[in-house]
């Protein structure tokens, strides 16, 4: 399997919290963030592959931002409508590719292990954000 395929337009918050904050790039509803403590503070696509900071993750994002503008990311514990097809049960991560998200089947070496989220049922998933620190 590869990256599951978002639908940006279907994002949702379900139910449970939200934030936001300064988009350090242009991010897309679906995306997994992490907070760059180098750039301001500001939210950027998580990719772990690229470094320890990089990999952890603060939340999913559940709007789109360009740069410089806010976007609203849903917070752990928080039920969201992926705009993806998921498979019921299965528990999902961090991508190499910026802000994707991927069946733990597919993490390789040298990916950090930061699990996202269980699928609840074929769209939505609880986020339950698991920043191991732990490089494949």
């Amino acid at each position: 399997m590869a990256d599951i395929s978002v639908t940006p337009a279907n994002v949702e918050l379900v139910s449970g919290s939200h934030r936001s904050g300064v988009a350090g790039e242009a991010i897309s509803a679906g995306q997994a963030l992490f907070i760059d403590t180098t750039d301001s503070n500001q939210l950027k696509k998580l990719d772990v592959d690229l470094s320890a900071a990089a990999s952890v993750c603060c939340g999913i994002a559940i709007s789109n931002a360009s740069t410089s503008s806010l976007v609203v990311y849903a917070l752990p514990e928080s039920i969201i409508n992926t705009g993806a097809t998921l498979v019921a049960g299965t528990r999902y991560y961090g991508s190499d590719t910026a802000g994707g998200i991927k069946p733990g089947a597919d993490l390789s070496n040298p990916d950090y292990v930061t699990y996202l989220f269980t699928a609840i049922d074929t769209a939505t998933a609880r986020i339950a954000i698991d920043n191991t620190g732990v490089q494949l």
